[in-house]
Parts: structure tokens; sequence; C-alpha cells
């Protein structure tokens, strides 16, 4: 029987790792299974390279049982581009290490911030609700570092470039009290009973007692001492306290809907005996006198604090007790972002606190970041407007708890446990208080804020049902994006446990374009576990490829994190200075000269790793460019040896119904030391290693053949089938990197 011949050349291989095709519709330039791998932009995949302690580390003693661990890269501390530091939180400790040299740890700072001295009353380390145990999130802005943690108060830190040390500070999150005390009295009823209550609300709607002299004196002449018949003053009037002043002159109370500097005559004069003609319908008065801690709302505390007040006809102490303190319990924010030139807080697990996002006045200093409330008395007479620089709360009603804020160009982003919701300017200018919108961006549940990862300004980020990103359309719009539904779905659901996906950690290198994230293939069942990663994700944001790293789990080096790092590193050197080679001295000194070379550091991997040493774990850094191929060697002087593999896609020729034989293999290389691994055919869609439609493997050894950029080799491939693949298989300590290959098929005819 005639039989048809074909040359076909595989020559790309950018989409990595692809489980979401069948046997008829397997994309090009895919594999259907690989390991250890590194698919690159110009279409090779090669062996990754061995995880080692990096050149000239150092280690951190410290018990990392029971601890939660997490990084965030701090740049621009003391706002300045010359000061970046990885951020390292282990328990309720923060470490910090300066990015001017490749070695990482050994730029650790002796300086640390314990944060255990900020938490909330009634929380301590080591007893439930075990604050050490959960991570802290990070953000900064005009230098300084913001930390929140869903047990302390948020904090910020400094960085001293003085004296090199980093300093901490709590942030007391205030804001004004627009809700008030309910009440079930119609917003317009003047009751003639009066509760502490009621009272309050009146206070806090601006009938408190204040100093004459004020913007808010109700006297014609600013404090002046005026007689009765001058202006007619209400009998027993109290210059200085509009409530007492209605009290004596009336038989019943203001209602919520007055304002007492409604009330003037002509001249200026509060005049209660005015409010009988003068109707101020049912819509409630404004309210937001009264300024409180934003998660410990003490209104009789708000009160007292008015002091003693001297009204100008006698002092007045206000005091109403017995009111019930509101509070957040022992929850605080555990998010945190700057945006729009404000710190923004999030995530108070809480009843009546978690739907409320709290922002600060535009940052002008350290006094600005807890003051999340408008600068005007929102009850005054004058100057009651809201300002463009204010501070305040949003309340989205319908969110759930909140798991990360997230800045994107002018949009912030938040992520709750049932959905994401985006806030900008209504008119696309950016956010202020007097112009923003809310709106849901996607239905989408947030598992964590660990796997977030800013890939030029768009997050990334892994959920219980795949990996997504939000970008903007043509109109400014945020859309949300599945990056594995296509491509990576099975692998996702079946390799990857669930609880493993909440604490996987990610990280985003900007000189590769690769995202890696860290996970765990088995589910955690302690704490430490939940922070001991024995695979990597890697995701080339240009390509889009996904492709899996694995670890031995039975080594005793842990992966801990991720963290990319990037700046300048200095070294200076000293020499005299010389005239007619002759030295020159200033008071019998030699004169020297000190001089200083930078070299950048561009984007350099570094996973964050840990060991047990007795019943401490010495925790460092490693990087991933071991040439022997074998990970951390330094360890034990041995490593462990992983294998690196790829199996291409299905290749169906004869129209899918006529059996076909690959007669011959043109293989392609790159240039590489050390060149060897083994080939292999796997004809029919087998698994099943052992089955004879696995071709024979043939070893193929390039060591001794030195001198071209490209070598390549000729193969004999036995067998036929419907479809065939072809599987690269490494063989301990050497590397391959495959460009692609040429196959000469033959196929009947006929059926």
């Amino acid at each position: 029987m005639p039989r048809s011949a074909a040359v076909t050349i595989e020559n790309n291989f950018v989409n990595g790792l692809v489980t979401e095709a069948t046997a008829l519709n397997f994309p090009e330039a895919a594999a259907t299974d690989t390991y250890n791998c590194v698919f690159n932009q110009d279409g090779s995949f090669e062996r990754r390279l061995g995880l080692d302690f990096e050149t000239g580390y150092t280690e951190l003693s410290k018990d990392r049982s029971g601890n939660a661990m997490a990084t965030y890269y701090w740049k621009a501390a003391a706002g300045s581009g010359l000061y970046n530091f990885v951020v390292l939180q282990i328990g309720m400790t923060l470490y910090f290490y300066a990015t001017d040299d490749v070695s990482l740890s050994a730029g650790r700072n002796t300086d640390t911030v314990d944060l255990s001295t900020n938490l909330v009353s009634g929380v301590s380390v080591g007893s439930s609700p075990y604050p050490e145990r959960f991570e802290c999130e990070f953000s900064a802005g005009k230098g300084y570092l913001f930390v929140t943690h869903p047990y302390i108060d948020p904090v910020y830190v400094t960085y001293n470039t003085g004296t090199d040390n980093f300093d901490s500070a709590e942030i007391t999150v205030k804001i004004r009290d627009i809700d008030g005390i309910t009440d079930t009295d119609a917003v317009d009823k003047r009751p003639t009973t009066m509760t502490d209550n009621k009272k309050y609300n009146l206070y806090n709607q601006g009938w408190a007692p204040f100093e004459t002299g004020g913007d808010n004196d109700p006297r014609p002449t600013g404090g002046t001492t005026v007689t009765n018949a001058a202006v007619n003053l209400p009998t027993s009037y109290l210059a200085g306290d509009p409530y007492s002043t209605w009290d004596s002159n009336r038989t019943d109370f203001p209602s919520n809907a007055d304002q007492w500097w409604l009330f003037k005559d002509a001249q200026d004069v509060f005049q209660p005996k005015l409010a009988s003609s003068r109707l101020e319908g049912n819509a409630p008065a404004p309210k937001g006198h009264f300024i409180l801690d934003a998660f410990y709302q003490d209104r009789s505390a708000a009160v007292a604090a008015i002091g003693t007040i001297d009204t100008g006809s006698g002092n007045v102490t206000p005091t109403i007790t017995g009111l019930t303190v509101v509070s957040a319990g022992t929850s605080r924010p555990k998010a945190v972002a700057f945006f729009a030139g404000r710190v923004w807080y999030a995530g108070v697990d809480a009843l009546g606190f978690s739907n409320r996002l709290y922002f600060s006045q535009i940052v002008q200093g350290t006094d600005s970041f807890g003051k999340c409330y408008q600068t005007n008395d929102p009850t005054a007479e004058n100057k009651n407007d809201i300002l463009a620089s204010d501070g305040g709360t949003i309340q989205i009603l319908d969110i759930g708890s909140v798991v990360k804020l997230f800045s994107m160009q002018s949009t912030l982003l938040v992520f709750a446990t049932n959905g994401v919701w985006s806030i900008t300017g209504s008119t696309g200018t950016g956010f202020t208080p007097t112009d923003f919108t809310v709106s849901k961006v996607s239905s989408m549940p947030t598992l964590s804020a660990s796997s977030f990862v800013d890939v030029a300004g768009y997050p990334m980020w892994w959920t219980q049902d795949g990996i997504y990103v939000i970008s903007t359309d043509q109109m400014g719009a945020s859309k949300l994006t599945s990056l594995s539904e296509k491509k990576l779905k099975g692998f996702y659901e079946d390799e990857i446990p669930a609880l493993s996906r909440r604490y996987a950690k990610g990280y985003f290198n900007p000189i590769t374009k690769i995202i890696y994230w860290c996970y765990r293939s088995t589910e955690p069942e302690t704490v430490a576990q939940r922070y001991e990663y024995d695979r990597v994700m890697n995701f080339n944001t240009v390509t889009q490829a996904f492709y899996p790293w694995s670890i031995p789990s039975d080594g005793s080096v842990k992966i801990n994190g991720v963290v990319v790092i990037q700046g300048n590193t200095s070294t200076s050197s000293t020499s005299n200075v010389t005239v007619s080679a002759s030295a020159v001295t200033v008071s019998s000194v030699n004169v020297t000269l000190t001089s200083y070379t930078e070299t950048e550091i561009a984007g350099l991997t570094k996973f964050l790793v840990s060991y047990l040493d007795g019943s401490t774990h010495k925790v460092t850094f490693a990087n991933e460019d071991d040439q022997d191929l074998r990970d951390f060697t330094t360890y034990d002087t041995v490593g462990s040896d992983y294998d690196s593999y790829a199996v291409s896609g299905y290749k169906v020729r004869g129209d899918a119904q006529k059996r076909f034989q690959t007669n011959y293999v043109y293989l392609f290389m790159d240039q590489e030391e050390n060149e060897e691994f083994d080939f292999q055919s796997v004809w029919d869609y087998w698994t099943d290693t052992t089955n004879k439609e696995f071709g024979s493997t043939q070893n193929i050894d390039t060591t001794t053949d030195t001198g071209r950029k490209y070598r390549f080799r000729r193969l004999k491939i036995r067998g036929s089938g419907i479809s065939v693949q072809f599987k690269i298989t490494s063989v301990s300590g050497r590397q391959f990197k495959i460009v692609g290959w040429s196959t000469f098929d033959t196929a009947n005819t006929a059926v």
C-alpha cells in the first residue's frame, strides 16, 4: 500500500504546561506534563538550576514553629530611593534586610520591631486567638512603612538614615461620630423628657457647650458682654451652651432635626423661642461634632473631654454618663494600602465594622495617619464643608470580610470574601472624599492576601478555583480575567490542595517578567507546615506560560517564601592624595580620598529558606543559580537531586484515522556545558511507562561536541500509532536546553 510522507518542524514551546485540551485539539508549542524546566521567551526550554544558599549568606536564629511568616519589599524608606529593605515577619517580630548587596541575608539590620507591644487589650502571644499565627499586611508611602494585623492597632515604621535604626509607633484611627446613637423617636419630634442618649445626640449635632469668642459663639459681638435690653437676650442665657439656653427658655427639647444656629434673630442672637415659628422639616441635622476612637467608641468619654467651659456667663462642665461603648473587641484592620496620598485601613472582623473602610487625610506628617475624618465640624454654622484633602469612612453594605486592599492606577481595589469592589473618582480624575464612586467588579471570593502579586501595577492572585488578574478595559473600567481557566485548571484543582492555595506566596520579577508562586503539594497540618513549600509555580507574564518546579520534600531545608530585590550596591576604596609622588599631609596626617563605585542589582529572585538546628531554626535566603543542578549543596555538601522533564503535546497525523510512523527525528539543542539527557517517544496517549507504546530511551550526550552555536542529533524512532509525543528527561548533574526538532513521518494513504 502506498504511503504518504511529511516533514514537520516543532521549534516553539512558549505555551508551557497546558492541561485544558483534548487529544484532538491540543495547542501548539505546549507540554502535557513537565517539572523543573524553564520555558524561555525565545521558545526553548531547559532544566532549572539548583537552589542553594546565596553567596556570603548569614543566618538568623529564630524558632518559627507556630509562627506566621511573611515578606514585603519596602522601597524608598525614609523617602529616598537609596534605602530599600526586605521586611520579614516571623511571629510578632519584624526583621529588616538592606537590599544594597547581592547577599540579602548579610544585610540584616540589628534593629527589629516587636509588634507584641502593640497587641490590643485582651490578646497575648501564646494564648487564643494566638496572634503570632496571623500574617501582617504591609504598605508604604511618603517614606513610611505601614503595618496592619488582625490583633494590633495599626503601626507605622520609620527608618533613621543617620543611626541606621527603625522606630515604630501606633496609629490611633479616629473618626467623626456621623452615626450617633439610634433614636426611635421621629426625627422632628421635640421631646418633653430627656435621656442621656438623646442629649448626646443633640451635643453631637452641635448643641454641645463651647468656648466663647469662637466661630460658633452665638453672641453678636463674638464674646463681648452685652445686656438683655440691648439685644433682647433670652432669660438664663449661657452664651457658650445653646442646649442649656434652650432648656432654660422652653418646656421641650430640641429634635434631631434642629440646628441651634438656625434660630437666630435679626441681631444674630440665638433665640430658642423662634423654634416655634421656624420649621426645619424632618431631615436629620448633620452629626459628627465628636471625634471618637474608631474601634473603641466611648461617647461618655468624648463628652467629658470637653472639660470645663467658660461661657462668659459662668463655667459649664458637661457630663453624660452611662452611654454604651461601641467596640470592635480585639479585632483591628488587617488590610492596609497607601492610595491617593492617604493611608487606608479595612478588614475589621467585628459586627458593625467589617463593611467599613477608613481613609486618612492626605498625609502631611505622622499625625495625619489616623485622622480618618473631615477637618471641619459638619455641625458648625460656618466652615462645615468637606475638603478634598479630608479623611473619612466608606461603607459598602453588601461587602463581606475585607482581605486585601490594592492600589491600581487611579483605583483602589477592595478584595473581600464575597467579591471585589473598586473605589475611584467619578469623573476619572482620581479619588477625593468629595468625588468618588464605588463599583462591584466581581463576585469572586478572595481566599487570603498571601498570593497577591503586583505586576506593573496590576494584581494577580490565587482563588479557590484558579489564578486571576484584574486589568482595565478601553473605557478604564476594571475587568477580571482568569489566567488558568483555559490552561491550568485541571492541574490547579488536582495537584494543589485547597488549603495550600490559601497560603501560597508569590512575587514578580520585573526583569525576567516571571512570577514565582510557592505552594505546598500536601495540605498543611501545622502552622509551621503552612510556610513549608515544596513546589513553585512559575508564570511568564510575556508568553503566558505556566511551568511548575518541585523541591525535594524530604530535605531538611524548607522554602518559606520568595521576594525579588532591585537596587544599587556600592563599594568604596580609599587612597592617599599625592603631589609629584609625595603624599599631601595636613597637621602630619595624610589626606585621603574615598571613591565609590555603584553596581546595579537587577531583579534578583530570593527564596526565603530555613532549616532546623537543634530546637532553633536557621533562616536565610537562597538563589536559583547552582550550576551543579542539585538543591542546597551548601547545607550538607551533597545536596538533593531532582528530575527535570517535559512531555510534548499530542501530534496527530493522517486525519486522526491512519496510523503513522515517525522514522527519524532531528533534535536541535542550544550550546550548553555538560549537555546530556534521555529522549523517548510515547505513542497513542499512553501514560503507563511500562507499556510497550513507550519507546526505548535514547541517551543524548553532546558533552564532547564543542565549537558550535547549536548542536543536533539524528535519532531513529521505533513504533507507530495515531498520535505521538516526545519526552525529554534529565540526567543527574547534566543540563539540557532544547530548541526543537524536525520529524520525518510516513502514513498510510487509506484507512
